[in-house]
């Protein structure tokens, strides 16, 4: 005789999603479960695939989950902050011309600090320019949506015949 499906959330069943939110790590868990709650492994089975288990798994991870996300943006926001008090504090403390001013010790907390806070871009589409007079490259890096939204705007001017002013290079055609 197989068990049937639970029709009540019981203060045991309560206890077993305590248990995996606590310990489920996959594969083996459930044996682990079992012999945590003695009971055989087929009835955890049938428990935590009946439905209403399910659902309140669902219900009670997604607390947990909100709950986590809500502390891990907590916590960014702090260190990013404490990042940027430090990098406040040394560039306050030293000059430019000092032998222990690094540059690129600034340029790294900085850029960690911005990027923990969300300002700096994921993935940056870099653009080299070219000054021949000056002879300099110089690098830009662009975040890609505001790329794909000029690159945008611009395809909507010619596509309306509106054409930039300046003077047109020579074609091959």
């Amino acid at each position: 005789m197989s068990a049937q499906p639970i029709d009540v959330m019981r203060e045991q069943h309560h206890k077993m999603i305590d248990w995996m939110l606590a310990n489920f790590k996959g594969k083996g868990s459930l044996q682990q479960m079992a012999d945590a709650f003695g009971y055989s492994y087929a009835y955890l089975s049938t428990v935590i695939n009946s439905d209403m288990f399910k659902a309140e798994l669902a219900r009670r991870r997604e607390m947990v989950n909100t709950v986590f996300a809500g502390k891990v943006v907590e916590q960014t926001f702090e260190n990013a902050s404490r990042s940027a008090k430090l990098l406040n504090d040394y560039l306050e403390g030293i000059e430019a011309s000092d032998d222990d001013f690094d540059p690129r010790l600034v340029l790294d907390i900085n850029d960690r600090t911005m990027k923990q806070l969300g300002y700096a871009p994921n993935k940056p589409v870099h653009v080299n320019i070219n000054d021949n007079s000056l002879h300099v490259t110089q690098q830009v890096a662009v975040e890609a949506g505001v790329a794909a939204a000029a690159r945008e705007r611009m395809m909507n001017r010619a596509r309306q015949g509106v054409t930039i002013d300046g003077e047109a290079s020579p074609s091959n055609g």
